[in-house]
Parts: structure tokens; sequence; C-alpha cells
């Protein structure tokens, strides 16, 4: 069972397809814009009461299928795991000198947003593409999170490129003690993240971010955030944030097979222009049932 969110948004969609209508044409009727709509539909915002009853009467569905809806609102209320990770982390010092980067003057050669498009379910169908283990581990989630809004809409406003990234953010729900927003400068990474498509920093500004422990260190594990390097951008798989013993370090980690690194020399040197530690995983280590451990254990070593 997933969240009330998730229900409300595939509710809404479906609603609209059978009345054959855009989501240009639903803002205009309804009286907001179509960003909003599709940030409902793909289940990364709650809807209003105000536009719930609107879209009630313009999609005739039943009175009350939208308006029942209840969804917590403001800042998520901090675990105390979690708040005891984030102090953890904010009071280490950093092991790296801070990265000093010129300003690029080009924009990303590739842009892209950061924002998906809406999807039923971003961790489905699992099993056809990474076995019955994989689509276990959804069902294991769904479980443990179900109810919980906040979760599931910032996971729905994650980019993947792969299947294996999907499966490593499954793991990392199950594993996490929350996810919540976090920037990178507000956790003092050394990696500065920048808008997609212009290249503009955003350090400052806030990314779903998985905060967990692992042995005696404090984690916060940001997925698919474009980041600055020496020479241009990157869109790292994992931005950690390991805290352990005062002292903390930015470390990155790529899902991707050898089929990636026909040049090594070319991949290394990449590597080297974000200025941090990158650990690059096999796929095939998230089918093994400590896979996950593996990696914690790599990130908590270099502190």
């Amino acid at each position: 069972m997933l969240s009330p969110l998730i229900s409300m948004a595939r509710t809404i969609r479906r609603a609209r397809f059978k009345r054959k209508l855009t989501q240009s044409a639903v803002a205009k009727s309804v009286g907001c814009g179509q960003s909003y709509v599709a940030q409902v539909e793909g289940g990364r915002c709650p809807c209003s009461r105000a536009i719930a009853e609107k879209l009630e009467l313009l999609l005739r569905v039943k009175r009350g299928t939208f308006t029942r809806f209840d969804f917590p609102r403001g800042r998520p209320r901090l675990h105390d795991s979690t708040r005891q990770a984030l102090n953890c982390i904010r009071e280490a010092v950093a092991d790296q000198p801070e990265c000093d980067l010129p300003p690029l003057r080009r924009a990303p050669a590739y842009p892209r947003t950061s924002l998906v498009k809406p999807l039923d379910n971003p961790f489905w169908p699992m099993a056809i593409h990474l076995g019955e283990r994989a689509a276990a581990e959804v069902l294991q989630l769904e479980r443990q999170r179900g109810g919980q809004d906040r979760f599931w809409r910032l996971v729905n406003g994650l980019r993947f490129d792969s299947w294996s990234e999907k499966r490593l953010v499954v793991q990392l729900g199950l594993r996490c003690e929350q996810l919540i927003p976090q920037s990178l400068g507000g956790l003092g990474s050394q990696l500065r993240s920048v808008d997609g498509l212009t290249g503009k920093d955003t350090t400052s500004q806030v990314q779903p971010t998985f905060v967990l422990r692992h042995q005696d260190a404090a984690i916060a594990w940001i997925p698919q955030c474009c980041v600055r390097s020496t020479h241009g951008y990157r869109w790292p798989d994992g931005i950690l944030v390991v805290a352990r013993g005062g002292r903390k370090r930015t470390l990155v980690i790529e899902i991707d097979g050898p089929q990636y690194h026909r040049n090594v020399r070319q991949g290394e040197a990449r590597d080297r222009d974000l200025g941090v530690l990158v650990l690059h995983v096999h796929p095939d280590v998230l089918r093994l049932p400590d896979g996950l451990d593996q990696i914690l254990e790599w990130a908590c070593s270099k502190v």
C-alpha cells in the first residue's frame, strides 16, 4: 500500500485521462499553473482543498474523492535519531579543504532538470528488470513506508538513469532513519550543487537526503544531484557526507559496470576533477544481501 499522496495523484491522473483533458486545460479551469498540476499528478506536491473541490467538479468524480485526503504541511518533524545524526555531521570538521572552483561561463553541455515526469510508481516493474528479490524489496518498502507522504513526495522527485539506481534508492529507503530535504551547504559538503539546466549555484537549496547511521558513523546521502567539477558538471549517483569521530568527508558513489570504463585514464581524470574520492560500484553488488553494507563500509573507512 502506498501513501495517500500517491493514491490521490493516480486518481487525478486517471480521471483526467478519462475526460481527455490536458494538464494545461485542467490548470486553466481550476485556476492554477500547469506545473502545479504536474507536481500533484507526480506525487511531488499535495493538492490544496480548494483545488481538490474544483477538480471533483471538473473531472466529474464522486464528491469527496479528492477532498477526503488530509496532507501534512510544513517542515517534517525530525526523528530523534535523525536529529542526532545531523548534529554529528554539522559539528564535524571536514578532512578536505573547501573546493574553491572558478565560475564556469558556460552552462552544462547536456542540460537536464532535476524534476522527473510523473510516474504511477517509480519502482515498478522492478521484477522484470532486476528479478524477484528486487520486487520483494519494493513491496517491503511500501509496507514499511506506507502512509509516509513526505517520504514518497521526495522519492517521486528523484531522477534515475538506470534500474540499478532505483534499486539502490529502495535499499536506502529501507535502511535510512528518515528522508528529508537538506542542502549540501548546510551539511558542510565539499561539493557545490548547481542547477542542471543553467549551471547556477544551488549549494544552499535543499535536496532529498537520506539520513542514516552505519556503525559509529552518521551519513547524509543525496542521490542524483548536479555538481561542479574543475572542468565541467557531473551528476553523481550518490553524494555522501560521512561524519565519524568529529571528522567528516564528502564522497561520491557511482553505480556502473565495466562497460562505462573503456577509457580508464579518461574516467580517472574525470573523477579527479571532482576533488573527492569516488567509488564505482558494479550493479551486481546491489544483488548481494550485504551489497549496501559493503558500500557503507567503504565510506566509513575513508573518514
